[in-house]
């Protein structure tokens, strides 16, 4: 991941862009109140429009990524949340997002946000969460997620 102003962004500026991902800097260093101190992210599972999990990722000091593969390594720490400890105003987020999807009967996602001085920012949908796991979300917090899964195929 590098950080580069956008006025520094141009055509030749990477002799081959085939592997290249330009995106918006989300300045997340703003936390949130009394969950998690600078760069972090959210992640709502959401399934047939109901709480269904969350967790909160945050990367190594000094680093932005927080693996591609989810998985605690080199510094990321993740933990899941109850219900009640989302911010309501991402939860009411979460819910405009839902309403995009209202078509589909069966509706199994994850949603990750980041919060920046701007508010809660979508950075993606996830169509295809992995399970939570008890050692890395916590034993108290990866059965809503996998209950709520197993349910929906029930």
């Amino acid at each position: 991941v590098y950080v580069i102003d956008k006025s520094k962004i141009h055509e030749k500026l990477y002799n081959d862009w085939t592997d290249i991902i330009v995106q918006d800097f989300l300045d997340a260093r703003v936390g949130i109140s009394g969950l998690v101190d600078g760069f972090h992210e959210i992640n709502v599972y959401i399934v047939n429009g109901k709480f269904a999990g969350t967790r909160i990722k945050t990367p190594p000091k000094g680093e932005f990524l927080m693996t591609t593969t989810g998985q605690q390594s080199d510094g990321v720490s993740a933990f899941g949340l109850h219900f009640r400890q989302i911010p309501k105003d991402l939860w009411q987020i979460v819910q405009q997002v839902d309403k995009q999807f209202h078509m589909f009967t069966s509706r199994l996602y994850r949603a990750d946000f980041m919060n920046t001085s701007q508010g809660y920012r979508l950075v993606e949908v996830n169509t295809r969460p992995g399970l939570m796991h008890a050692d890395k979300e916590g034993k108290d917090f990866y059965s809503y997620f996998n209950d709520a899964v197993v349910n929906l195929l029930s």
